[in-house]
């Protein structure tokens, strides 16, 4: 019998998806390639897929949790066919800090926001979005899961609020537990998801100059920021789009070679058990997303 999930997963991980009904990268991948990720980082709370009609009950069960100590939790929140990152910070006593991070300036985002807003325990909401500019390298409308992965994974490995809580963020306009971020404010190890190349170039000079900092010592990000924005997936000549995003291949492959290979590996019984878990007690759940 053939593995028609397997096939489809590979498909999703080859590519970007250049319309709705197109078999590129989308929440099963995504799925994929964070199990990848979590199971080899078994020391830090998983990050996590969900869609945005969820968030709510998830960061609710988060809370319940009563960590003995502050802790933070990852989500890539789907909202239709967008993607953006959800980072909470949850201390002992049940309250939560929560940062917004979209690197399109989607503005669907703001339903997000209001969703998180009205939760009780909500100290501070960070947000983190992106200029809209021809000059962005996120020129186009299909690479939000490839940033986003890349957002999730940045901050999995970078605590945010303490060193936000050093910048000065100013309050914004329309919601009174919200603070607007610049991406000024952020470490390099998520400025480099930046969208402005002016910015970045500005930033590298300034921080070199406030921590005396090797002229090298930004070479690694360049490297990633260029494949990042240089265009790649050209499709047949007779196609009418000439590109499916601007996601380099270094970059894309990167992010999906482990799940490649786990999914190779796996039947389809196995991956419907990730893509779909069936939680105990109960005899059908689906993923939520």
């Amino acid at each position: 019998m053939p593995n028609l999930l397997r096939e489809k997963l590979l498909q999703e991980l080859t590519k970007l998806k250049v319309s709705p009904s197109d078999s590129g990268l989308d929440k099963d991948g995504i799925t994929i390639i964070l199990h990848e990720f979590n199971k080899a980082n078994p020391t830090k709370p998983p990050i996590r897929l969900i869609d945005r009609q969820h968030i709510l009950d998830e960061i609710k069960k988060e809370i319940a949790k009563n960590p003995a100590e502050a802790r933070n939790q990852q989500f890539i929140v789907k909202i239709d066919e967008h993607y953006c990152v959800v980072d909470l910070e949850i201390d002992e006593q049940g309250n939560f800090q929560a940062l917004v991070l979209d690197a399109a300036n989607d503005l669907r985002f703001l339903d997000l926001v209001e969703d998180i807003s009205s939760l009780a325990g909500l100290n501070k909401l960070y947000l983190v979005t992106g200029i809209t500019s021809k000059h962005n390298i996120h020129k186009d409308s299909i690479s939000c899961p490839i940033f986003a992965i890349s957002h999730a994974l940045a901050l999995n490995e970078t605590p945010l609020f303490k060193h936000l809580e050093q910048e000065q963020v100013s309050k914004t306009k329309f919601n009174e537990h919200a603070f607007d971020v610049k991406w000024h404010h952020m470490p390099p190890q998520i400025m480099v998801n930046c969208q402005s190349n002016t910015l970045w170039e500005r930033y590298k000079q300034d921080y070199a100059k406030a921590f005396n900092s090797p002229n090298d010592c930004f070479r690694e990000y360049d490297g990633f920021r260029w494949d990042m924005q240089a265009r790649s997936f050209e499709i047949d000549k007779e196609g009418s789009t000439k590109y499916q995003g601007n996601i380099m291949p270094a970059v894309f492959e990167k992010l999906t070679e482990k799940a490649k290979q786990f999914v190779l590996s796996q039947k389809d019984s196995e991956l419907e058990n990730i893509i779909n878990p069936v939680p105990p007690n109960s005899a059908v759940q689906g993923l939520q997303v």
